[in-house]
């Protein structure tokens, strides 16, 4: 596998002008399992094509049991200068409940370790509105999670994914499905926290102390390029979106064959409108109208906009629209209705 994305790599940046890139994020799966021979494959590969001179943000995500003093020294003597922690929760009934390996005293640890080794840019993910959680279970998280220091957290409320045992057992009455109103009440309740902490809601699921945003997801949400190696990996490259193959075997396949493991999205300019439009009102610097004044779509989306606003839904200053607290309750159902 290592092999292939370093092959994938040199194909896809071996044809094309020196490119800055900024930021570099090791995720996807599981990137913590990778030892020193194979992390190395991959750097030096990317090393051909990154001026790491220009690298502001190296990201690893990584799980908190994969996290302990010597794969520490090794990742920041590669330069990751962030690390992703994928903690869920700090309450161990939760963390049995979601089936994760880790327990709530590693996930502590893996921070306190973490800051030892002199790596203070980290973000932590947290899943919200569980199944039979405790109301007290989020506030225990935020503060634990705000004692040891943590600048940057993601917050997501539990969905349910088709194909999976908890949407089988839901389907057959075996488990009760995620409560709306609780979800609600604990998002209500990290936005309360977030004020009174000084985290800057930057976008609707992402939080972070002041200085502390993730560039690399900030490009996203920016339309800007990147570049997305290895199975299931994604890339928006010249306007164009990539999707590589998701079966591993396939993809591997691909790769030896001198095949593309990459499939181009089609995108039309109403996919590309739809998207610019759902990624600026997901962020805290919200939709600049104006940029979009002549397109065929701009009075009936400024109509639709205003009435939002009216609705209490959006705040306007100037031509730029934002969400209310009200509007991010139901933020994906109203952007979708902002779709042509």
């Amino acid at each position: 596998m290592i092999d292939c994305i370093t092959k994938e790599i040199q194909n896809c940046l071996s044809n094309r002008d020196q490119i800055a890139f900024r930021t570099i994020y090791f995720g996807g799966g599981t990137p913590s399992l990778l030892d020193e021979f194979e992390l190395n494959s991959l750097l030096d590969k990317i090393s051909q094509y990154v001026n790491w001179s220009d690298v502001q943000e190296f990201t690893f995500e990584a799980n908190p049991d994969d996290i302990y003093g010597n794969k520490l020294k090794l990742w920041r003597q590669l330069g990751v200068n962030r690390l992703s922690i994928g903690v869920q929760s700090f309450v161990q009934e939760e963390l049995v409940w979601m089936n994760r390996i880790h327990d709530s005293n590693q996930a502590r640890t893996a921070i306190l370790q973490a800051q030892d080794q002199g790596i203070d840019n980290l973000s932590i993910d947290l899943i919200y509105g569980l199944i039979h959680a405790q109301p007290s279970s989020l506030a225990y998280n935020l503060s634990i999670m705000n004692d040891l220091s943590v600048p940057h957290f993601s917050a997501y409320a539990l969905t349910i994914e088709e194909n999976t045992k908890l949407a089988y057992d839901i389907k057959k009455g075996q488990s009760l499905p995620p409560d709306e109103n609780f979800q609600i009440n604990q998002f209500d309740e990290i936005l309360d926290f977030c004020f009174e902490n000084h985290f800057e809601d930057y976008e609707i699921s992402n939080y972070a102390k002041k200085g502390f945003r993730s560039l690399h997801n900030s490009n996203y949400w920016n339309g800007s390029m990147y570049f997305g190696f290895g199975p299931s990996a994604h890339s928006f490259v010249d306007g164009i979106r990539y999707e590589s193959l998701k079966n591993n075997a396939l993809y591997m396949n691909a790769v030896e064959s001198g095949l593309d493991t990459r499939q181009a999205e089609e995108m039309t300019d109403d996919t590309r409108w739809n998207e610019h439009i759902m990624l600026r009102l997901r962020t805290k610097d919200g939709l600049n109208t104006e940029p979009l004044n002549g397109s065929p779509h701009y009075g009936s989306l400024l109509n639709n906009l205003n009435q939002l606003v009216d609705d209490g839904y959006l705040l306007r200053e100037g031509e730029v629209f934002r969400f209310t607290r009200k509007g991010k309750y139901i933020a994906d159902h109203l952007v979708s209705e902002l779709f042509v």
